[in-house]
């Protein structure tokens, strides 16, 4: 080491900041300060009007939390009842059918596993019609007397199956719609069915 390098080590080299640097740094702090207040006045503001007021519902993930219902039915839906050893299905309508003239669906089900016994409908003034030309589905045509309106939630109609094993099997309903009292036809949707 030279004699230049022992002096420096001396006396260390001290900087002045000059008087832009300070004004820059403090404008820095004052700027990121500023930041984070009005991220947290957005936060709050999310929290106490967004989640919490009307459009809360619709973005909450959490299942227990909202308060929005669960599950939406299709037009016509199927319902399982438990009776001895073999299991009813019943139709129903999720909303109200309007001056219904006819309605025809199909049944889809498992040949080998399930089979389709009795089809049964408790409403008056109704012929039921079922016609298989395959083993695996089963078309329903509902024919009423008169007009007839079906209120939301109502059993249109009813049937039986069993199956094999005690595997779990589908049935689903397709391609039902109805006529009405100007012969306008209407497609509904359909659900399914797992027992």
């Amino acid at each position: 080491m030279g004699k230049k390098d022992k002096k420096f080590k001396k006396w260390p080299l001290k900087i002045k900041k000059a008087k832009v640097f300070k004004q820059f740094e403090k404008h820095q702090l004052i700027h990121r300060l500023g930041f984070v207040a009005a991220a947290l006045i957005v936060a709050l503001w999310v929290n106490t009007f967004v989640l919490n007021g009307q459009y809360g519902n619709q973005l909450k993930t959490n299942v227990l939390e909202s308060s929005a219902p669960v599950e939406q039915k299709a037009d016509i839906y199927l319902e399982k009842k438990e009776w001895s050893d073999s299991h009813i299905m019943s139709i129903r309508a999720w909303d109200t059918l309007d001056q219904v003239e006819t309605l025809s669906l199909g049944i889809v089900y498992n040949p080998e596993q399930v089979e389709l016994l009795d089809t049964f409908s408790n409403i008056n003034g109704l012929e039921l019609t079922r016609i298989e030309n395959t083993p695996w589905v089963a078309t329903l045509i509902l024919t009423f007397s008169e007009m007839q309106s079906i209120s939301a939630g109502q059993e249109i109609a009813n049937f039986y199956v069993s199956k094999q094993e005690k595997l779990t099997q589908h049935v689903n309903i397709t391609n039902a719609n109805f006529t009405d009292g100007t012969s306008t036809n209407y497609q509904l949707t359909t659900s399914w069915m797992t027992f």
